[in-house]
């Protein structure tokens, strides 16, 4: 990638992530579908508080320098390395299956799919490993995904499968269900819904409700969901 003027290559201090010279190995899925990770110690222990507390005293992964995840995905955890060495997403675009040739818009729908589905499980993986930061990047990555054009006037939005499974792995209050709610009360169409009536979370649909109800009290409410700040976490995860 070619470099633009100004380089801005020096940086301060708190702006370089430390990596210390510890290595430990994170052992990510079961069995024969296991894969090992090796990891700086003091970066990702100063980003998680769930590493931080299993690398430390008397615990056997603090000793072993071993962090097993058995029941995490793969896939997901490599996002997560990225994230946390380079602070960006970059998420590789699987083919289609079908056997006929797709669609422009089929095409869009997949890939759009693919992209919030993988958002998704990294954001429920950096809530579950405490790490703030990751979380306040990956609802930055759902902000410009809805604002970034796939195609010359087509935008993308989560679909319900998306929002099921965010349903399904957070907690009531979750910031990512928030903006979803807030998405659909301000964007949705009846197509988005159609054909859900026996699946759709009930959940859901009454927080979209009661999203859209407010935007009627407060119509310049529509704005809060260009900006990923605005549905940070409240507290710091990482605090005891």
């Amino acid at each position: 990638m070619a470099l633009t003027w100004p380089y801005n290559v020096l940086k301060d201090a708190g702006e370089v992530p430390r990596l210390g010279r510890s290595i430990i190995e994170v052992r990510v899925g079961k069995d024969t579908k296991a894969r090992p990770f090796t990891i700086h110690k003091e970066l990702i222990t100063s980003r998680s508080k769930f590493f931080a507390n299993a690398l430390k005293g008397s615990w056997r992964e603090s000793k072993d320098n071993v962090v097993k995840l058995p029941e995490d995905d793969v896939d997901t955890f490599d996002l997560y390395v990225n994230l946390l060495y380079f602070g960006s997403i970059h998420i590789p675009e699987a083919g289609a299956t079908a056997q006929r040739e797709e669609t422009l818009t089929e095409k869009l729908v997949r890939v759009s799919h693919q992209e919030y589905m993988a958002l998704s499980k990294l954001y429920v993986l950096c809530d579950k490993l405490q790490d703030i930061q990751g979380v306040r990047l990956v609802t930055h990555a759902f902000v410009e995904a809805t604002q970034k054009a796939k195609a010359p006037g087509k935008i993308c939005f989560p679909d319900l499968w998306v929002v099921d499974y965010v349903y399904n792995n957070t907690p009531h209050g979750s910031p990512l269900r928030s903006f979803l709610m807030d998405s659909y009360a301000v964007f949705a169409t009846n197509d988005w819904l159609r054909g859900t009536r026996s699946w759709i979370s009930k959940d859901f649909l009454y927080d979209v409700t009661m999203s859209m109800l407010s935007l009627r009290s407060n119509p310049a409410g529509v704005d809060k969901v260009k900006y990923g700040s605005n549905y940070y976490p409240k507290t710091d995860s990482r605090r005891p």
